[in-house]
């Protein structure tokens, strides 16, 4: 059965945690993976106007990036205050933080996690 065989933790900062996993693969061969995981955050997609309109305006905030060396355009976004913060109050948090906004309605729409083979958020 392929999985995790054992984890050793090498760094663990406030965002993110580094460790190498002892796994079994698929075709029952073992090895070992870094694994980078993130505490995670909440992401708002703010659309603007009239809630029935089919073509909505979406807000983004543009940041500076110190990974990407330069300014991004993203939706507004952010890590928990604490762990009793829901995700849904970081979320309300972060609009208004980042862009003044408050939102009228909001609506979970997905779990998002990062397509990379060594990255795990949440």
């Amino acid at each position: 059965v392929p999985g995790r065989i054992d984890s050793e933790v090498v760094y663990e900062g406030r965002v993110v945690r580094l460790s190498v996993d002892t796994v079994r693969f698929p075709d029952g061969s073992e090895g070992q993976l870094e694994m980078i995981r993130h505490v995670g955050a909440s992401a708002v997609l703010p659309l603007l106007g009239d809630l029935l309109d089919p073509d909505p305006d979406v807000l983004l905030v543009r940041q500076y990036r110190y990974a990407s060396d330069g300014y991004l355009y993203e939706v507004p976004a952010g890590l928990p205050a604490g762990p009793e913060e829901s995700w849904e109050d970081c979320a309300h948090r972060e609009l208004e933080e980042e862009t003044g906004m408050r939102a009228s309605q909001m609506t979970a729409l997905t779990r998002i996690y990062i397509p990379h083979p060594v990255l795990r958020t949440r």
